[in-house]
């Protein structure tokens, strides 16, 4: 599994994307910070995106999230994309495949200090799991728990739970 984010130029993640999918390897594109729409030939080699509502929006023109998360999601799948993960803040995350009905994942709710590493432990917990034989079920329930933690504390590195933390929730959800 191989974890994108466009934080470095696009034309290397599109390049690498192709050339690791050919190599059989999961693509996992977090497009922070999105630009605006991406291109079919990246799209294409993109297993499971995961985007915030902005950068949704950003992605799809479209502009008014409410009401509309499915049809974004809709149009990231027309590109080629085999999953949406749309993170909806404190509400949880859609996931959305080709051919089936969006379904959102709750996060029981927290006090929130910092969302700053939020985004990025969820997406690196969905990885864990996938690589772990999950489901993207499973892994969207294991990652939601994690980023949970994450949000209650201050700051970016240390705010990200300790391997025994993510050991005592792994266990507790995959057991």
């Amino acid at each position: 599994i191989v974890i994108f984010q466009l934080e470095i130029p696009l034309e290397t993640v599109v390049y690498a994307a192709d050339k690791l999918k050919k190599m059989g390897k999961t693509i996992i594109l977090d497009p922070a910070p999105a630009v605006g729409e991406l291109p079919d030939n990246l799209m294409k080699n993109v297993d499971y995106i995961k985007p915030n509502e902005s950068e949704l929006s950003a992605l799809t023109r479209i502009t008014d999230m409410d009401g509309n998360m499915e049809s974004a999601c809709e149009k990231l799948l027309s590109q080629g994309v085999q999953c949406v993960l749309a993170s909806i803040g404190a509400r949880g995350v859609m996931v959305k495949r080709r051919g089936e009905k969006g379904k959102v994942y709750n996060v029981r709710k927290v006090k929130v200090i910092d969302t700053t590493a939020a985004g990025d432990s969820f997406t690196a917990s969905v990885a864990y799991a996938l690589a772990n034989g999950r489901s993207i079920e499973e892994a969207v329930t294991f990652a939601n728990e994690i980023a949970k933690l994450v949000v209650q504390r201050k700051g970016t590195q240390s705010s990200i739970p300790s391997e025994e933390e993510v050991r005592v929730v792994w266990k507790s959800m995959i057991s």
